[in-house]
C-alpha cells in the first residue's frame, strides 16, 4: 500500500491575476508523504528566482507581511520565504526532478492538495512547471484529491486556522487535519453502529445513516475534475 502525498506550493502569483496560460513562480515546493500512523516522509525545495510569472498583487503582499506572521515562535526563524531562497535556492528543473524521484509513480497513490485560489491551483501550478521542462508529472489527475469538500459542514480544524505561509508547515498542517477529520468520522460511525444497536433501530435505518455519513466524509475522495473538462 503506497503512502498517500499532500503537496503544497508559494507562489509569486495566483491564477486569478495571470493571463490564460501563464505559470505562477513558485517561491517554495513542499510535500509530506503520510498514511493513517502519521507522516512518514518530507520534502522541500526552494526554486530559484525567474522561474515563472509574478503578478504586483501577489509580491506586494509577501513584501508587507510581518515576520511574527509569517513564522511564529514554533517556527525556526530565519524562515521567512524570500530571505531563505537567496541561501537555498535551486534550479527549477532540479526541484522537479528531485520532487519526482522523492513521489515515485502509482496510480494508486493518492495525492492531495487544499487550494485556496481555486480546486487546482497546487496542483496545476506544479503541473505547468513539469510541462514547461519537458518532464512528465509524477501522478495522475485521477489520483489527485482536494482537501476544500471535507471542510464543509464542520468546524475547521484547529491545525488549519493560521497558515503558515511556508509551504512545508502547511503540508504538516493539512496532514493533521486531515487524520483528525478522518479519525472524527471514523468515531462517528461507531456511534452510528452503536446507536442502533441501542435503540433497536432496523437495519434498513442503518444502513441508510451510514451511507449518508460515508457520502459525506468521502466527498473529496474523488478525483478532481479537469479544469479542461468544464
Amino acid at each position: 500500500m503506497y503512502p498517500e502525498i499532500m503537496l503544497d506550493v508559494e507562489t509569486y502569483a495566483v491564477f486569478d491575476h495571470l493571463p490564460p496560460g501563464q505559470r505562477p513562480e513558485l517561491l517554495e515546493i513542499a510535500g509530506v508523504k503520510f498514511d493513517d500512523s502519521g507522516i512518514l516522509d518530507e520534502f522541500r525545495a526552494f526554486p530559484s528566482t525567474g522561474n515563472g510569472a509574478a503578478d504586483p498583487w501577489t509580491v506586494d503582499w509577501w513584501n508587507g507581511q510581518i515576520l511574527d506572521r509569517i513564522f511564529p515562535s514554533k517556527f525556526d526563524p530565519p524562515d521567512w520565504l524570500p530571505a531563505r531562497r537567496v541561501k537555498d535556492t535551486v534550479p527549477m528543473v532540479l526541484a522537479l526532478n528531485r520532487l519526482a524521484e522523492w513521489m515515485g509513480v502509482s496510480s494508486s497513490r493518492k495525492v492531495w492538495c487544499m487550494s485556496r485560489y481555486g480546486l487546482q491551483f497546487d496542483l496545476e501550478a506544479l503541473r505547468m512547471h513539469f510541462s514547461a521542462h519537458g518532464l512528465t508529472t509524477p501522478w495522475w489527475r485521477e489520483c489527485q484529491r482536494d482537501m476544500k469538500p471535507l471542510l464543509e459542514d464542520r468546524e475547521r480544524p484547529a491545525a488549519l486556522c493560521n497558515p503558515s505561509h511556508n509551504a512545508i508547515y502547511d503540508a504538516r498542517a493539512q496532514v493533521e487535519a486531515l487524520l483528525e477529520i478522518r479519525q472524527e468520522d471514523s468515531l462517528v460511525e461507531k456511534n452510528i453502529i452503536l446507536n442502533a444497536a441501542r435503540v433497536g433501530k432496523s437495519m434498513t435505518h442503518f444502513q441508510r445513516s451510514k451511507a449518508l455519513l460515508k457520502s459525506n466524509a468521502e466527498r473529496s475522495d474523488r478525483p478532481i475534475k479537469d479544469s479542461s473538462e468544464t
